[in-house]
């Protein structure tokens, strides 16, 4: 079986595409941002219930403008990683027409000024998601298929199907 599609990989949501390549090695990392919000809450709240009943009656501005300050700052980071995300997402390489082949040697991705083969040998696995297929090399790369590559004569979940068992095998033969 021999893949070959030319598609647009700005299709694809880069954002979402790490996050699920992400959680695919770790299903607990997604609640570590609401766990980081929840602990600034609770620690901003325990120190205000702390400065109130205090003895000294002085109320501690600089305690609450530090925190303050500290809020200000992980919604600074916030904004910045969705700016990054966005030049990612919108970036020159993603946009145009981007030839993908999937064959039993490996991945291979072609465009106008850049070309990238990688053998099956180094990917981890492939997932299918709502987008299209991700295939995972290691803990942060991974490789996004999207739907708009597969035609109606191509059935997604066959080409998965076939991308993992070119990865079982080629993971067996180097064993």
């Amino acid at each position: 079986m021999n893949f070959t599609t030319d598609t647009c990989l700005s299709d694809f949501n880069f954002q979402f595409a790490s996050r699920k390549a992400m959680s695919h090695y770790y299903p607990w990392t997604r609640l570590l941002g609401f766990a980081a919000f929840g602990l600034f809450i609770l620690a901003y709240g325990g120190a205000v219930y702390l400065n109130r009943a205090s003895d000294s009656g002085d109320y501690n501005y600089l305690a609450h403008g530090g925190f303050l300050a500290l809020f200000a700052y992980l919604v600074h980071l916030m904004s910045r990683g969705r700016k990054i995300v966005s030049a990612l997402q919108n970036g020159t390489l993603r946009n145009g027409t981007t030839t993908l082949t999937l064959n039993d040697a490996g991945y291979h991705s072609e465009k106008s000024g850049y070309s990238v083969y990688i053998g099956w040998e180094h990917f981890d696995d492939a997932i299918e998601t709502r987008e299209g297929m991700i295939l995972l090399i290691g803990l942060s790369r991974f490789m996004m298929i999207p739907n708009s590559a597969f035609s109606k004569d191509t059935i997604p979940s066959e080409i998965l199907e076939q991308v993992k068992a070119w990865i079982a095998s080629a993971k067996s033969a180097n064993v």
